[in-house]
């Protein structure tokens, strides 16, 4: 019997094959490739592919296959029919699926003599306090199981803050263990997955935000924006670029970060389209936008005009329904404007986000517009007293 369990998402990651003289298809399986297997394997393939009707057609009748229907359908009458014939391991996984279609109430309880059947029953009912050991017994035979299990103790852990390094610690492991199994891309996935837990709970920690900044460098090692990952390979360029801001400037040589993650911020925008991507698109091209107003350089100028442009291209992407988005975009840009001394562009940007933020009652984002208002109309009367 072969057990890809848990190597994919849904029923299919329940299913058990018969064996099969193709080794090769037997490493391709448990390396998450379900396509081009053996045709005694065909309910397999169609199952990974989503043809629910298909895998069952493609069944046999002998016990396993009646296992194998009973997960991709749920049937309660199939489960009770399955379950006298069934024992040990098998029983345990047949009680798995049902607990999981929600044919029976509690999920099965007792050990697994198979390692991988163990660890499948620590995902499926998930189980963290059995998580962890039951990825270490499968981390050769099958890496795929046990970085999930590790991926899912990371979310698990991630919900509580006071366990964010135990979160991180386990993120780590599945991405060290992908590594070393040559899963490249998948590995690069949970370094960015890891970087963005760090920075999200770094809270100015400089060790978080260091740690958060080796995460994003080390997924951009496999992602690229010429790949099937630009998306991840652009996150991991914005968000690189941000923790470059908010880490602290201790020393005179860290002064060329600002302008490393402006190009960071720069590459991240670059690397997408509009169309086929806008809500990333104009995320990363608004912190980029924000980044150059803001940052201290020996262009302050230059950086504005180039600012106040990437606001004036982000208004069109926004969706009509997200006001105050657009409102943030608007003062921004209105902000820019007056550092230029640009008042006659500046108010009427001021004056439109004023009037959403003042609509949706977002008192400070009013105030804060107020105040610049009231500092151009100084400006504007020193100016002509002059």
């Amino acid at each position: 019997m072969i057990q890809p369990l848990g190597i994919i998402d849904g029923p299919a990651g329940a299913l058990l094959l018969p064996p099969s003289m193709d080794t090769a298809a037997h490493e391709r399986v448990l390396r998450g490739d379900g396509t081009a297997l053996p045709a005694e394997w065909a309910f397999y393939e169609r199952a990974v592919a989503g043809d629910r009707d298909g895998a069952l057609a493609a069944l046999g009748s002998d016990v396993r296959a009646a296992y194998n229907r009973f997960v991709l359908t749920g049937d309660a009458a199939e489960y009770a029919a399955l379950a006298p014939q069934l024992a040990g391991d098998e029983r345990l996984l047949l009680d798995a699926a049902a607990f999981a279609h929600g044919v029976i109430e509690t999920p099965p309880a007792g050990a697994a003599g198979d390692p991988l059947v163990n660890a499948y029953l620590a995902l499926e009912p998930f189980d963290d306090t059995r998580a962890p050991a039951a990825a270490d017994a499968v981390a050769d035979t099958s890496p795929l199981l046990a970085a999930r299990l590790l991926v899912h103790c990371a979310d698990h852990w991630a919900r509580d803050e006071a366990q964010t390094d135990a979160a991180l610690a386990v993120l780590d492991r599945a991405r060290v263990l992908l590594s070393a199994h040559d899963f490249t891309v998948e590995a690069a996935g949970l370094a960015l997955r890891y970087g963005l837990l760090a920075h999200e709970r770094s809270a100015h920690r400089r060790d978080r935000l260091l740690a958060a900044v080796h995460a994003y460098q080390r997924a951009l090692q496999t992602f690229s924006k010429d790949g099937p990952r630009r998306e991840d390979y652009a996150l991991a360029q914005m968000n690189l670029g941000l923790a470059y801001l908010a880490l602290p400037m201790n020393d005179e040589a860290e002064r060329l970060r600002p302008a490393i993650a402006i190009q960071s911020l720069r590459e991240a925008a670059g690397a997408l389209d509009r169309r086929e991507s806008p809500e990333l698109w104009a995320g990363a091209t608004l912190n980029l936008a924000n980044a150059l107003q803001h940052v201290r350089s020996t262009h302050v100028e230059e950086n504005l005009w180039e600012a106040v442009a990437l606001y004036e291209d982000i208004l069109p992407v926004l969706p009509a329904r997200d006001q105050l988005r657009k409102a943030r975009v608007l003062a921004n840009q209105g902000n820019a404007l007056a550092h230029l001394g640009a008042f006659s562009r500046a108010v009427p940007r001021l004056n439109e986000a004023r009037a959403i933020f003042a609509l949706a009652v977002d008192d400070d984002s009013t105030a804060a517009i107020d105040a610049t208002l009231a500092e151009i109309a100084e400006r504007a009367r020193a100016a002509e007293a002059s």
